[in-house]
């Protein structure tokens, strides 16, 4: 039936195509033009227009998603009258276009492969000539060259007569300055040695020592000094001589202690069995129960066990351990541990099936039950945690149908988390979706209060909306639940109020941000539009 209205749905735009093909399309071997007659090569379709445009299927976004199941073919393509986008199906979903200034495009997709290289192009003319570069650093400085040797000293002048003093004038004048030094002259011959001098009675400074003289042949051996009377060192201990001869044997030692016995020989006939004694009476004539005593004899207990199952209070366990009791107490079974650091009770499973559960036939009983006795502290009632990061640490759920008073969870004294909380956005798993309208003029319709309530010793103030109040206006953010609370568990006083899973109304507040985000939009639309006005004035 599906297929059937899709193809009355298509058919007519078919044939519009065919009609379009036949009066305006120019067709060639292979590729069809409209618009023009000569479509390009690598076209199969080719549309020219100066005037026209290419109108493509245009669909709102449920009327795309609804046609997915029945797409088969990729690159489908049609236009978003919602999002104003392209969308194409890329053959698991759908791929749109975002408009540009709404989002942008998403991330640049992989590189595709180098395409063959073309043919090379003519070489272009020769670049002017590049401008000189820097001078290299200067090279590493070489090896000094050996010094050469000394020359003569050249001969001392002959020192000139000593001139007359010429008498004394004025006033010394100011020393004139130093005139520059002249040239030096060639060293003179050597004069002749003069004299020696007297001695001089002070000793002049020692001369550099000398170099070492070769040393001369050893002198003949010396007479030897006189004994020492302090003994020398002890020189090292000469070699172990040879053994000597044996000496005769010793005399005999005393005797040993006597060994261990030796092994037990064989063990003799068995000698004939005795009589019989007589049957003793039974302690418990049910099968598989096993044994107590009750201080005298041995009796039945309550403990039944077939050799796979266990059973306590119950003749026909169905599982490993089962207990099975009519019982008015508190538990059926307890498990405590007094250490405190210890845990009283452990599931394990290494199976697809749950490690611990609990279940309940009662329509007010509790299937996991979690009290956290002590009334200080920071323990927890029930704690669930799970090792890896794709699990659930607790899972809560009841039916969303029939009247759907009860809830997946439910929490008093507050609720806490951290990381977020999130609810199910996806556009896949949401139909029938619809634009908000008027949201400013509804959302004045609401008043705001401070309160606090009416049951229970919590004196705190808190801020929201009267339920009924909401409902008026936005009935799909109120719903009928029951208040999960009870005196002997919570201590509550109902100073009026009944607790006893009474129905109340409850506000999704979550679901009224969506109202708040169109009305500010709204809003800001009028603002726009009276500053428009008062510009026009000016």
């Amino acid at each position: 039936m599906r297929l059937s209205t899709n193809f009355a749905f298509f058919r007519p735009q078919f044939t519009a195509l065919f009609l379009l093909l036949c009066l305006g399309a120019q067709a060639q071997t292979d590729n069809v033009g409209i618009g023009t007659s000569t479509p390009h090569a690598n076209a199969i379709l080719d549309v020219s227009s100066d005037s026209k445009g290419f109108l493509a299927p245009r669909l709102n976004t449920l009327q795309r998603i609804l046609m997915a199941p029945l797409t088969t073919a990729q690159g489908l393509l049609v236009y978003d009258t919602d999002l104003n986008e392209f969308c194409y199906w890329d053959g698991g979903q759908w791929v749109c276009f975002p408009t540009p200034g709404q989002g942008g495009f998403g991330p640049t997709g992989p590189t595709g492969p180098a395409g063959n290289n073309g043919a090379p192009g003519t070489p272009g003319p020769t670049g002017p000539a590049g401008s000189p570069g820097p001078s290299g650093a200067d090279g590493a400085p070489g090896t000094p060259g050996p010094t050469g040797p000394n020359g003569a000293n050249g001969l001392a002048g002959a020192d000139g007569p000593t001139g007359p003093t010429g008498p004394s004038g004025g006033p010394v004048g100011p020393t004139g300055p130093s005139g520059a030094d002249g040239a030096p002259g060639a060293p003179g011959a050597a004069g002749p040695t003069g004299p020696s001098g007297a001695d001089s009675t002070v000793p002049g400074p020692t001369g550099p020592s000398g170099a070492d003289g070769v040393t001369g042949p050893t002198g003949p051996t010396g007479p030897s000094g006189a004994d020492s009377t302090v003994p020398g060192p002890t020189g090292p201990t000469g070699p172990t001589g040879a053994a000597g001869t044996a000496g005769p044997s010793g005399p005999t030692g005393a005797a040993g202690a006597t060994g261990p016995s030796g092994a037990s020989g064989a063990a003799g006939p068995t000698g004939a069995a005795g009589a019989t004694g007589a049957t003793g009476p039974v302690g418990c004539g049910t099968v598989n129960l096993l044994l107590k005593s009750s201080g005298s004899t041995a009796v039945c207990s309550q403990v039944f066990d077939d050799g796979t199952n266990v059973g306590i209070f119950t003749n026909t366990p169905a599982y490993r351990l089962h207990v099975n009791s009519n019982f008015a107490g508190d538990y059926l079974a307890a498990y405590e541990n007094t250490n405190a650091t210890g845990s009283a009770l452990l599931g394990s499973v290494s199976g697809t099936f749950n490690a611990l559960g609990g279940a309940t036939s009662n329509a007010t009983g509790i299937g996991v039950y979690g009290v956290h006795l002590a009334t200080t502290g920071q323990g927890l009632a029930s704690w669930g945690i799970s090792n890896s990061s794709d699990a659930i640490g607790v899972l809560g759920q009841v039916p969303t149908t029939g009247t759907w008073l009860g809830y997946g969870g439910y929490f008093t004294g507050g609720l806490g988390y951290e990381d977020g909380l999130y609810n199910l956005s996806d556009q896949r798993a949401k139909k029938n979706i619809v634009p908000l309208s008027n949201a400013l003029t509804k959302l004045i319709q609401l008043n705001g209060y401070t309160y606090q309530y009416a049951s229970g010793s919590n004196t705190r103030t808190y801020l929201g909306f009267i339920a009924q109040e909401v409902k008026q206006v936005f009935p799909e953010a109120v719903a009928e639940k029951v208040r999960r609370v009870r005196d002997s568990e919570a201590g509550v006083s109902a100073s009026g109020i009944p607790n006893d899973n009474s129905t109340y109304n409850v506000v999704d507040y979550v679901s009224l941000i969506p109202v708040l985000v169109e009305a500010i939009k709204e809003q800001e639309i009028r603002i726009k539009a009276l500053e428009a006005q008062l510009q026009q004035k000016d």
